[in-house]
């Protein structure tokens, strides 16, 4: 999957075909991040928001980076998973603030 499918992908993502891992959870409450762990959050935010910036990194992870404030952007990796029907599901792994 390339940069330009993956964000096609997110835009069309059922919200029960999302999941975070322990990691992103954990750094999520470190980070005052909580309010990403709910799924209704994270599933509008990459579904119907525009991100500043895709990075592939291997084997259908990616980095993406969201606005946040004016000072911070998020950066979340999301790792995807295809399924029959060309349907995924994503798994969000990481989450940090960066400047």
């Amino acid at each position: 999957m390339n940069i330009r499918q993956f964000h096609e992908s997110l835009q069309t993502i059922d919200i029960d075909n999302i999941t975070f891992s322990k990691h992103f959870v954990k750094r999520t409450k470190e980070r005052g991040l909580d309010h990403l762990t709910d799924l209704a959050t994270s599933h509008n935010m990459i579904s119907t928001e525009d991100p500043a910036g895709i990075v592939d990194q291997e084997n259908n992870k990616f980095q993406v980076l969201y606005r946040h404030n004016d000072k911070y952007d998020v950066v979340i990796i999301i790792a995807v998973m295809m399924h029959p029907g060309n349907s995924i599901s994503v798994n969000m792994r990481c989450v940090n603030l960066w400047n």
